[in-house]
C-alpha cells in the first residue's frame, strides 16, 4: 500500500514540455456505472514507450486519478479537482478500511471512549470481587 499521496499538487500545465502519453479517465455520461479511458499519444512512435512503461508493474502503480501523463518514462498523476467516483463492488472490509482511514479522529475518540467504558466495567467487577473476598474472610474468622 502506498502511504504518500499519489497525486501531484501542481497542474499538468505547470509541467515543462508536452507529455509522450496522456491517460484520462472519466465517468461515462451514458451509464454512471461505466468509465471511459482515453489514451492519447503525442506521436505514433510513443506507442512502444507507453507499452514498455505501462506493462512494467512498478510503473503502473503511478497511474491514479483523473489524468496521468507519461514524461521521461514515468507516469505523473493529477486529481484535477473533479468529482471522485468509484465503479465496481468492494468487500465490506475494504469499505470499512476506507471509511476508517477518512475518519481517523472519530475512530480515535470512539476507541478511547470504549476503552474507558471497559476499564470502568473491569474496575467495578474487581471491586465487587474484592468486597466478596473480604466478606468471606470475615465470615471465616467468626467460624
Amino acid at each position: 500500500a502506498q502511504l504518500a499521496n499519489p497525486f501531484r499538487q501542481d497542474r499538468p500545465a505547470d509541467v515543462a514540455g508536452i507529455p509522450d502519453v496522456l491517460v484520462e479517465e472519466i465517468q461515462s455520461p451514458a451509464s454512471p456505472d461505466r468509465s471511459i479511458v482515453v489514451v492519447e499519444l503525442k506521436q505514433d512512435s510513443a506507442a512502444n514507450r507507453f507499452a514498455d512503461v505501462f506493462l512494467d508493474r512498478s510503473q503502473t502503480d503511478d497511474i491514479a486519478g483523473a489524468v496521468s501523463l507519461l514524461h521521461n518514462g514515468k507516469f505523473d498523476s493529477y486529481a484535477m479537482g473533479g468529482a471522485t467516483y468509484r465503479i465496481g463492488d468492494i468487500s465490506w472490509y475494504a469499505v470499512m478500511r476506507l471509511w476508517l482511514g477518512k475518519h481517523f479522529l472519530l475512530l480515535l475518540f470512539v476507541f478511547s471512549g470504549l476503552t474507558f467504558v471497559v476499564a470502568w466495567w473491569i474496575y467495578g467487577y474487581l471491586a465487587r470481587r474484592a468486597r466478596d473476598r473480604v466478606k468471606l474472610a470475615r465470615m471465616a474468622e467468626f467460624n
